[in-house]
């Protein structure tokens, strides 16, 4: 999929700020909120953009360390 300067600008924003309304992109893009809703379905729809995330800082919540783990199982063929 090929972005125009209007869905490169909107993706540039969201990458800013991804609770940015439609109507707060439109103004920004100088397009109708309707037309950005429409422009974000279509990047939704083409996985364009895959998510949108909820990062927590466990520091301010009083955990002192976080990590994770991931683990790849495959099955041996004998």
């Amino acid at each position: 999929m090929r972005l125009d300067t209007k869905d490169q600008k909107i993706m540039f924003l969201l990458s800013k700020n991804a609770r940015m309304s439609y109507s707060e992109l439109g103004k920004l893009t100088r397009l109708s909120r309707d037309v950005v809703k429409y422009r974000m379905e279509k990047l939704l729809d083409a996985g364009v953009v895959k998510a949108f995330k909820t990062v927590i800082n466990y520091r301010l919540l009083g955990f002192k360390e976080t990590g994770a783990v991931i683990t790849k199982v495959t099955r041996a063929i004998h």
